[in-house]
């Protein structure tokens, strides 16, 4: 089984993605660091939780959500798992750059009547990244060919990252 496959079965992380409206309306235990959501959810038959910190990027004229962004630490390491608007070209996948860095290339995995889903494990490189940044862009291509990119704020990452580090 991939490391990707293993993502999404992980409990509760497509849940968390595609619910985030849900339990971002409940006052406990979200918390808003910078651009970012803490969240957090019991582990089922465990008295531990796992967090993550999501943000939601909304197209200000319309308040429509065009994408989601879930930051985890699991088992298997630390995740992303992105939610993708519908309409895009699957094929080439996304790619993902922080600032003017190199982009990286990630396969899009599934899609819903809901959006898309892209996810990937974070290594200490990416994650550094992140932390020195200001932009997580998001590039997909149109049904035509043209790149379109989605901005990401990194606005309160590093303080999220270590929230949900500490969280356990």
């Amino acid at each position: 089984m991939s490391v990707l496959s293993r993502l999404f079965l992980l409990p509760g992380a497509v849940a968390l993605l595609l619910a985030s409206p849900l339990l971002l309306a409940q006052p406990d235990p979200a918390e808003r660091i910078g651009d970012w959501i803490k969240v957090c959810e019991p582990i089922p038959n465990s008295t531990q939780k796992t967090c993550g910190i999501i943000q939601n990027v909304i197209i200000q004229e319309t308040g429509e959500s065009v994408l989601k962004a879930v930051v985890r630490e699991e088992s298997i390491g630390h995740t992303v798992l992105l939610s993708l608007p519908l309409g895009f070209a699957l094929p080439p996948g996304i790619e993902v750059r922080v600032d003017q860095g190199a982009a990286v290339r990630y396969p899009v995995q599934t899609c819903t009547n809901h959006g898309c889903l892209s996810g990937w494990l974070l290594d200490d490189a990416k994650i550094n990244a992140m932390k020195r940044g200001a932009t997580l862009t998001v590039t997909l291509l149109d049904l035509n060919g043209t790149p379109f990119e989605i901005p990401i704020s990194l606005t309160g990452f590093t303080k999220g990252f270590e929230a949900i580090r500490t969280a356990r």
